[in-house]
């Protein structure tokens, strides 16, 4: 394993690699940045400043769009371009937590305190939000299934696990225990 120093800041997470170029871009949550860093020289690159943004998380690429989305605990979903430039800003509920990103249509669905998000993503304009759906307050992680489009979330219980499955187009699958 090759480490070549620190990043700055700590308590990193949600990092996003360009399939084309393997630039790594990492969130600095404590510091309401990102850092592009150099997969050859394992130096960072740049720093992407996040002024709208409280506590960067989370954090995805979109290699069609070669855009990347930053989420903000204070509730606000930020896109920027590699190179840095701020393309727009919308508003997801606040907490968000993990997010998964259909790379085919560019739609993002992210998990936070009890709301599924779904926010479309457009080239060089700002992120819109689609739809907000109850979410369990347990469910922080959320999956997408490219082929169907269909979003899956699960969250831990006492006594067993659940999983349910969104449909964009509003019907919600039972949870289903394990």
């Amino acid at each position: 394993m090759k480490t070549r120093g620190p990043l700055p800041g700590h308590d990193e997470e949600y990092l996003a690699v360009d399939p084309v170029t393997h630039v790594v871009y990492q969130n600095v949550p404590d510091l309401s940045e990102f850092v592009e860093i150099d997969p050859h020289t394992l130096r960072v690159t740049k720093v992407v400043k996040t002024p709208m943004l409280t506590k960067n998380h989370p954090l995805q690429y979109d290699a069609a769009l070669r855009e990347i989305a930053v989420g903000g605990k204070n509730g606000v979903l930020a896109v920027y371009t590699p190179q840095g430039r701020f393309l727009g800003q919308t508003a997801f509920p606040k907490g968000g937590d993990q997010c998964s990103l259909d790379q085919k249509s560019a739609v993002l669905a992210c998990a936070s305190e009890g709301v599924l998000s779904v926010i479309q993503l457009h080239a060089n304009a700002a992120p819109t939000l689609l739809a907000t759906l109850n979410l369990h307050a347990d469910a922080h992680t959320v999956g997408v299934d490219e082929r169907t489009g269909d979003l899956w979330t699960v969250w831990a219980q006492p006594n067993r696990d659940k999983v349910a499955r969104y449909r964009l187009g509003g019907a919600t699958s039972s949870a289903a225990s394990r």
